[in-house]
């Protein structure tokens, strides 16, 4: 994994606004159960585009739904920034395998369902569900330059662009025009793209044709979301299955040890029965 070369930070105007998310997160790891069902309610469409592209059939998606969510009530207490619990959503989501139980339809997009998974996460998260690059970067633990890197090569991928066919001019023009479609570059440099664009076709198609592209996705995201009924019964079923769901207790080597990694969770060592995290 790439280091970063310095923090990421968000400016104050994006940690006030995720100030009432992280009360809800701090809510739920000690013990709220309405907290934690709050903050699902915040993730629960990102989850459920995911899982509809991974091809898995309604039921089967509701059913993994549940299995992450258990999973991180369960760890609650692990994580401290609201970072770290949407990097254990990132983490869950990308490991699931892409299933062959979706009845394919009009509306499915195969070429969505055969990205590579941190592809499909950042993909969804930044163009569906519109998280900032600071908080995409550190839910997938990447450098914003290499989150930009994710970003354009699946974009060509979804245009059927191939990478490896085009001048390595065209392609720096082609990642320009990408870059500032993510509002990443500077005045300057978007005087350069200016004149880039001007002398290339290629760069104002690519352009147009991921805008409309891009407008397809809306609508896909739109007629794949579940319903406000089928989210509400989700949640209530999922309130009575937390009511008998212990948490867990992690040491402070595991608390450290999870702000790198999530493969050892299943280490961490339950709570008693009287542990009440945070007092």
């Amino acid at each position: 994994m790439d280091t970063y070369r310095k923090p990421i930070k968000a400016c104050p105007e994006q940690r006030s606004l995720r100030a009432p998310v992280r009360a809800l997160l701090k809510r739920g790891a000690r013990g709220d159960i309405d907290g934690f069902l709050a903050l699902v309610e915040l993730y629960f469409d990102l989850i459920s585009e995911h899982l509809h592209l991974c091809h898995l059939g309604p039921d089967d998606a509701l059913q993994k739904t549940e299995t992450i969510l258990r999973e991180g009530w369960k760890h609650l207490p692990c994580f401290k920034r609201l970072s770290d619990w949407e990097r254990f959503l990132a983490h869950s989501l990308m490991a699931v395998e892409v299933g062959g139980t979706g009845s394919p339809g009009a509306l499915r997009l195969q070429s969505l369902v055969e990205l590579d998974s941190d592809a499909k996460f950042a993909l969804i998260a930044f163009d569906l569900e519109n998280w900032s690059y600071p908080w995409l970067s550190l839910a997938l633990r990447i450098p914003p330059r290499h989150l930009r890197s994710i970003l354009f090569t699946v974009r060509c991928r979804l245009l059927q662009i191939e990478l490896d066919h085009i001048p390595r001019r065209l392609r720096q023009c082609l990642e320009l025009v990408s870059a500032d479609l993510d509002g990443q570059l500077s005045s300057g440099q978007q005087k350069q793209l200016l004149r880039k664009l001007c002398a290339s076709e290629e760069a104002k198609d690519f352009k147009s044709h991921w805008l409309a592209f891009r407008c397809q996705l809306i609508e896909l995201r739109q007629q794949i979301r579940l319903g406000t009924e089928v989210r509400d019964d989700f949640l209530r079923n999922l309130a009575l299955q937390l009511a008998s769901e212990d948490m867990v207790r992690p040491s402070l080597t595991a608390r450290l040890r999870n702000l790198f990694s999530y493969s050892e969770l299943d280490e961490v060592e339950a709570a008693p029965n009287d542990f009440h995290f945070g007092r």
